[in-house]
């Protein structure tokens, strides 16, 4: 029995279907391209927007995309080139803008190298993965200390200086 012919998606409706609530915005198409080829790959749950217009491609995704950034207060944006957030006006506060992070080993001075930290692909992916994660996370954490200390992911006896940072005791 051969099936029938299923039209693909009109690339509106599927703009419409699709959620928008995580975006790393890019302040150029060359940095929107190095996340696709560099970050995408290892995590991809997220929407790649470059203020410069370039990305999305789709116009629908892209319009859709450039309305939740000016008019969501929940949509969480990781802003590679902070110039991007210049050219918007992003309503919401759940900002985390990576630009020192990532130069810091680029600095003249070698006491400031030697602070920075070494990213690699695998890192940052996983940074901009845990910052779109707490948001969710969060409203059902109502005892930090607990949640770290009792869920199975979690390995109390491991705990160092860094559990004690976020409120992690052992039990």
């Amino acid at each position: 029995m051969a099936s029938e012919f299923q039209p693909p998606l009109n690339l509106d409706t599927e703009a419409e279907l699709l959620s928008i609530d995580r975006v790393v915005l890019c302040d150029s198409k060359a940095a929107a391209e190095e996340v696709l080829k560099t970050i995408f790959p290892i995590y991809c749950d997220f929407i790649v927007v470059s203020s410069d217009g370039h990305y999305p491609i789709r116009p629908a995704l892209k319009k859709k995309a450039f309305e939740r950034l000016s008019n969501s207060e929940d949509i969480q944006v990781v802003v590679l080139g902070a110039g991007a957030v210049q050219k918007f006006k992003i309503k919401s506060q759940r900002l985390l803008i990576l630009d020192d992070l990532l130069m810091q080993t680029f600095k003249k001075h070698p006491a400031e190298r030697q602070a920075a930290v070494e990213w690699s692909p695998e890192q940052l992916a996983f940074l901009i993965k845990t910052f779109f994660l707490q948001w969710s996370r969060m409203p059902r954490l109502h005892n930090v200390s607990f949640s770290y200390s009792h869920f199975a992911e979690f390995d109390a006896r491991r705990f160092d200086w860094k559990a004690t940072l976020v409120g992690a005791s052992e039990p």
